[in-house]
Order: C-alpha cells, then sequence, then structure tokens
C-alpha cells in the first residue's frame, strides 16, 4: 500500500512518466490480444520457425485486415512521442516502426507455442504497417514538422489553448472514426475476401427501430456541435465547422461504401443542428449540462436499440472474459469506439465545469458510469442481437478515468477555479 501511495502521484503528476504509463498499458492490450485465451501452451511441433510463418500465410479476413492496422497506429503514435526528444528526428518514423515491428514479431513468435492461435508474415506486416502509419501520422502533425507548425498555428488562432480543448477536439475525431466505421466492410479490397457475416449485413439497413436510431444520432450531432462551441474561441464560426465537420463525416460515411444515408439519421443531423442553433445563446453552463445529457440518452438509446425480448429460456450468457467476442469484429471495433468518445465526450464536459473538487467528481462519476454500464450490459441478455459483455463496460470506465489523470487538464481545472476564486474576492472587497 505505501508503494501504491508513493508510486501513483508520480505517475499522474508527471506528463512522461503518465506518457510511459499509457504505452506499457497498451502494449499489455496488444498482447492479451494476441494471446487469448493464455492456455493449452504447447512446444511446436515444427523445426523449421520461418516455414511455420509462411506456412500460415492464407486467407485473411478484411475484418482483421483493418481492425489489426488500426490498433497498432495507436502504438505507433505513442512510440514515437516516447523517442522524439530521445533520438535523432530524421529516424523517428523508422525507429519508431522498427520497435513496433519488433514487438509484433514477437508477438506472433510466441503463437507458436498457443495452437489455437494462427501466426503468419500476413499478420505481422499488418501490424508493421499500422505502427509505420502511427509514426507517420505523428512525424508531420507534431510542432517539430512544417506541416505541424501550420496546424499548431491554425489551432491557435481558431482553437483556445490547453489540453482541454485538445481532449475536446479528440473527442470529435473519435466520434467521426466511429462514424466512419461502419464503411470498413463495405471498402473493396480486390486481394482480400470478405467475411461472410460481415456481407451479408447492412448496418445502414432500415427497420422499425430506425426512429429510435435517428434520435440517438440528433442528440449525437448536438454534442458534437457544443464540443466546437466550448474549443474554438469564436461561436459563429463553431457553428460553421461543426456543421461542415458533420457533413463532411457523413459524407464519407455513405459515399466511400456506395450507401444511401437513412433518412432518419439526415433528420436527426439537421434536427440536431437547429437545437443548437436555438440554444447557441444560452450560458455555457446551460449548454453543457444539455450537451451530458445527451449524451447519456444517446448512450441508453444505443444500448436498448434491438429487435425485441427472447423468451428467458433463450437468453444469453453474460461474457465475464473482456475482449474475447470475436463476432462481427468490424462492429466490435464500432461499437468500442462509440463507447469510447461518448464518456470521453462525459469527461470533457464535467473537466470543463469550474471547479477543484476532482477527486470527488471523478470518484462519483466512476460509481455512477459503472452502475449505468453494467445495468445496460446485463440486460442484453435477454435482448436478441445483442452482447452482454463485460468489455463495454471495461472501454467505458478507462474513457471517463484517462481525463482525470492527466496532470495538465487537472491543473488547468484547479487554476480555474483559483482565478475564478480570487476574482470574486476582489469584486466583494
Amino acid at each position: 500500500m505505501t508503494f501504491i501511495k508513493r508510486i501513483l502521484p508520480l505517475v499522474l503528476n508527471n506528463r512522461h512518466h503518465l506518457l510511459l504509463f499509457f504505452t506499457f498499458s497498451y502494449f499489455l492490450l496488444l498482447a492479451y490480444g494476441s494471446l487469448y485465451p493464455l492456455t493449452d501452451w504447447k512446444w511446436p511441433e515444427t523445426e523449421n520457425w520461418i516455414a511455420s510463418f509462411e506456412s500460415k500465410t492464407r486467407y485473411v479476413p478484411r475484418s482483421d485486415i483493418i481492425i489489426n492496422t488500426f490498433i497498432y497506429i495507436p502504438f505507433g503514435i505513442l512510440i514515437s512521442i516516447l523517442l522524439e526528444k530521445r533520438i535523432n528526428r530524421k529516424i523517428l518514423i523508422i525507429s519508431a516502426t522498427l520497435i513496433a515491428a519488433i514487438v509484433s514479431l514477437i508477438l506472433e513468435s510466441i503463437q507458436l507455442f498457443i495452437p489455437s492461435r494462427a501466426h503468419s508474415f500476413i499478420d505481422f506486416y499488418i501490424n508493421t504497417l499500422g505502427a509505420f502509419s502511427g509514426a507517420f501520422l505523428y512525424f508531420f502533425t507534431s510542432k517539430a514538422s512544417k506541416l505541424g507548425a501550420q496546424l499548431h498555428q491554425l489551432r491557435k488562432n481558431f482553437f483556445k489553448a490547453g489540453r482541454l480543448t485538445d481532449l475536446g477536439l479528440l473527442v470529435c475525431i473519435a466520434w467521426a472514426l466511429a462514424e466512419i466505421s461502419i464503411i470498413a466492410p463495405y471498402i473493396s479490397f480486390n486481394n482480400f475476401p470478405t467475411d461472410a457475416n460481415l456481407a451479408n449485413h447492412s448496418a445502414l439497413a432500415t427497420n422499425h427501430l430506425a426512429s429510435f436510431s435517428g434520435i440517438a444520432f440528433m442528440l449525437k450531432v448536438f454534442a458534437v456541435m457544443v464540443l466546437f462551441s466550448c474549443t474554438m474561441r469564436d461561436r459563429s464560426n463553431a457553428i460553421l465547422l461543426s456543421f461542415l465537420f458533420i457533413s463532411i463525416t457523413l459524407f464519407l460515411k455513405t459515399n466511400l461504401a456506395n450507401m444511401e444515408l437513412p433518412n432518419e439519421q439526415l433528420t436527426g443531423f439537421l434536427v440536431g443542428a437547429a437545437i443548437f442553433f436555438v440554444l447557441q445563446e444560452k450560458s455555457q453552463e446551460y449548454l453543457l449540462f444539455c450537451a451530458i445529457y445527451a449524451l447519456l440518452f444517446a448512450y441508453i438509446i444505443n444500448e436498448l436499440n434491438y429487435p425485441g425480448i427472447t423468451n428467458n429460456e433463450l437468453a444469453t450468457t453474460f461474457n465475464w472474459i473482456p475482449f474475447t467476442n470475436e463476432s462481427k469484429r468490424i462492429f466490435r471495433l464500432t461499437e468500442f469506439l462509440n463507447i469510447t468518445w461518448i464518456f470521453l465526450g462525459l469527461s470533457y464536459f464535467i473537466n470543463f465545469f469550474q471547479g477543484s473538487k476532482t477527486v470527488f467528481i471523478f470518484l462519483s462519476g466512476f460509481i455512477s458510469i459503472s452502475v449505468l454500464c453494467i445495468t445496460m450490459e446485463w440486460q442484453q441478455q435477454w435482448l436478441d442481437g445483442a452482447n452482454a459483455d463485460i468489455s463495454d463496460i471495461i472501454v467505458a470506465i478507462i474513457a471517463w478515468s484517462i481525463p482525470f489523470a492527466h496532470p495538465y487538464i487537472r491543473q488547468s481545472k484547479i487554476d480555474k477555479a483559483i482565478l475564478k476564486s480570487t476574482v470574486n474576492n476582489k469584486s466583494s472587497g
């Protein structure tokens, strides 16, 4: 206990230690996902290690290609941030990619000892490509690059300063990724066959539940526009940019997959934008409260929006082992992204309030979110087409918690409270 009391404040109050902690935690998640079920270890029968890898070079589902690439992109970014001030910048991309490639090769090699896992060079190449994409993205968007310097100047001109604003922009990007990820099964890859279960599933199909999906989308659109209004310096610019951002996201979501935007979502977009336009003159605190409720109700609608209730005898069991549900993997990725951006958004809006009771707010939210998510997941045991899974609960709790762990976000909040208290004291004096 004494060790934890000494180490935890050190990790949470030092940016570099926090980054190292997140990178190592992400590595553990990669290892867990690559080596699950972590049982039935067996010494490989093959004597030729390379030949064993080549023999596994076979059909790779499109979902595996997309997911493995996206999973290693953050890993490449995290490694690049850690290496940036420690090596020559000219070799940053190569170094970060090489480290991630070594990690991937080690994990693929360990799979030799787990008969239920399939190791291959294809997986290694895909993982390396994802890490390279992450390192490449960070290299050309960091302040040290010309493009990065221009992007940071644009951010300085149009957006508020501080890490809290960075969090708000991250939430907006996460929302866009959650929406666009739905098109993944429909993107054409001539060299790779599609998953049968994905090809037969229409993510944008209209059914008798579409009206509820439209309401949830309306609430999400409203919350995204409030995010822009909180992060941008000028509210009129926020209206224009958020409307453009959402329109481009919907354009990519439908046109890249050659689909039509459902009427319910188009209506939800227009109504959500109209509601924000009407309420924009309200105080910022009022908009924040509305956005918090919008995200909560959108999450609840998504969790309950299934065809119907099954017979108790046909109810599915609750999955207590995280990140092991392999059914419809692309749609699980979309679900995780949806949960991530919603609860990151809740954390952002709560942190935006001025106040210094950070620990109390975090613990209250932690308990409330845990109860809400457990309730929503538990009832899915009796819903058609739903998977009662602890993974969603873990993702929601992590998304809520991460902003509170960031020292700059916490300090910014405390500084605001102190400044406000000082101003009030001077005014009363």
